[in-house]
């Protein structure tokens, strides 16, 4: 990974929200192995796939990371988007 993290869309970084909340709770070994993020970026998900270079995802954005929470309607963005990132698993799941 370059020293410049790659530019998130609003979906990768919820996606990269919710895994540093389930870091939060269940350690970052547990979520990697558990709850990895699914990114809609190829070049993302290839680092989401790399302990290394996940860990060093998070590292870089977590101050945008903290400051999301701080932000008024950030949990109820927090909440759509789960529930987006579930239905749209479960419609893969089906095909």
């Amino acid at each position: 990974m370059t020293n410049t993290p790659p530019e998130l869309s609003d979906y990768d970084f919820l996606e990269l929200v919710a895994f540093d909340a389930k870091v939060d709770w269940e350690g970052f070994d547990y979520a990697f192995e558990e709850y990895p993020p699914r990114f809609e970026s190829r070049e993302l998900q290839a680092v989401a796939d790399d302990y290394s270079g996940l860990k060093a995802l998070r590292a870089a954005h977590l101050e945008k990371i903290q400051s999301f929470w701080q932000e008024d309607g950030a949990m109820s963005r927090y909440d759509r988007h789960l529930d987006a990132a579930d239905k749209r698993r479960s419609r893969r799941k089906c095909l």
